[in-house]
């Protein structure tokens, strides 16, 4: 089995034919022309996009296409007190089920800490616990090369 790895999001649940299709991409450019692949192939397929709506939408219209829905979060509602710390939510919430566990990213942070992973390894360890694929793994590695600059988990909960 061939795997492109400039579109392979590194969910490690590899087949034969990858049955979540789902692709991470780090400049708007590339995402608009798979879009507009996409819509030429007509696969009958629905496409979803995440990222800001701003540019979701600008990308949309360049390939010709309208969107016909958005999702947004209405914030953290409840016991906040209970939460983790900022950054150990940045990496549960980019799974949209919250797969990615706290405990893990913690681990995680802490091996990156200690120079036993690089961002990117943790980052790959990190998109295996997400089903939905939405777990964006090169902004992972850009979030805890970020903490590795400037320090590890300096937020309180």
């Amino acid at each position: 089995m061939d795997i492109d790895t400039t579109k392979c999001v590194g969910c490690g649940n590899c087949h034969i034919i990858c049955t979540m299709g789902a692709a991470a991409f780090t400049d708007l450019d590339t995402l608009q022309k798979v879009v507009e692949e996409l819509i030429k192939a007509d696969l009958g397929i629905c496409i979803n996009i995440t990222g800001l709506l701003d540019e979701v939408q600008e990308c949309c219209w360049k390939a010709g296409i309208t969107r016909h829905s958005t999702e947004h979060s209405l914030g953290i509602w409840g016991a906040k007190d209970r939460l983790p710390e900022r950054e150990v939510m940045e990496f549960n919430t980019m799974c949209g089920h919250g797969m990615v566990s706290f405990n893990l990213v913690r681990k995680m942070i802490e091996e990156v800490r200690l120079r036993r992973k690089t961002p990117k390894q943790a980052a790959r360890t990190m998109v295996k616990c997400c089903e939905c694929v939405a777990f964006n793994p090169a902004r992972a590695e850009t979030l805890l090369e970020r903490m590795r600059e400037r320090g590890f988990l300096y937020s309180e909960r």
